[in-house]
């Protein structure tokens, strides 16, 4: 009885997220003239989520200070709601992300208006990171996921190094920040359980993959 209310719990969180999603990035496409509307419109986009995953039973709650104006960010990645979270909590986001993603339609236009970084995997390339010191230049916060891919709990990878030469050549701290999603949110969308979900970021750390490490893997009390 159990696994039947948790499939039919996620079954109506995922139409209801997809659904909801495709009609309000549909309805927004107005807007896309203007990066500020835009940047609001997402944010608009990422609380509604919020709410709709706390009435499935999800609380969520960001811990420590948050960055503003020009920052490296370094996150853990284990689902796709820390995204979420992250992008709610900041100022102006811009996510280094897998170049296949601005192949979605509708939703690469407003990664393209946002100024969203593409790595394309397939091919070793230096552009991204000329994107990136131009949108930390326009004092954006440029977040980065070192693991490269969504990582299950328990799992170690190593970091990949561009995070760490992009903050040597701007020569700025790196600010990490640690997430739990993993434990209530695996994968493209399933919910695994009720719970909280934080996302916490920590004090900035000069660009060194053992500090990151520490800092990501710290104890978090909420």
């Amino acid at each position: 009885m159990g696994k039947i209310f948790y499939y039919a719990k996620s079954a109506l969180f995922i139409s209801i997220m997809y659904s909801f999603t495709a009609l309000y990035f549909v309805v927004g496409l107005p807007l896309l003239f203007s990066e500020s509307f835009t940047y609001k419109y997402m944010r608009s986009w990422c609380k509604i989520m919020i709410a709709i995953v706390r009435f499935f039973g999800v609380k969520s709650e960001i811990v420590g200070k948050v960055p503003s104006g020009s920052a490296i960010i370094c996150s853990n990645h284990q689902s796709y709601y820390e995204i979420i979270l992250l992008f709610a909590a900041l100022d102006r986001p811009v996510f280094v992300l897998k170049a296949s993603i601005l192949k979605i339609p509708i939703y690469n236009l407003y990664c393209k208006v946002m100024g969203m970084i593409p790595v394309d995997r397939s091919r070793f390339n230096k552009d991204w990171q000329d994107l990136a010191k131009k949108q930390l230049e326009k004092g954006k916060q440029v977040i980065m996921f070192p693991e490269g891919t969504r990582v299950p709990i328990g799992r170690t990878v190593s970091y990949k190094p561009g995070a760490f030469k992009l903050a040597k050549d701007m020569n700025m701290q790196i600010y990490p920040a640690s997430t739990n999603a993993g434990e209530i949110w695996s994968g493209p969308g399933f919910l695994k359980k009720t719970g909280k979900v934080y996302v916490k970021f920590h004090d900035p750390i000069d660009p060194d993959p053992i500090l990151l490490r520490d800092a990501i893997n710290s104890v978090v009390k909420i």
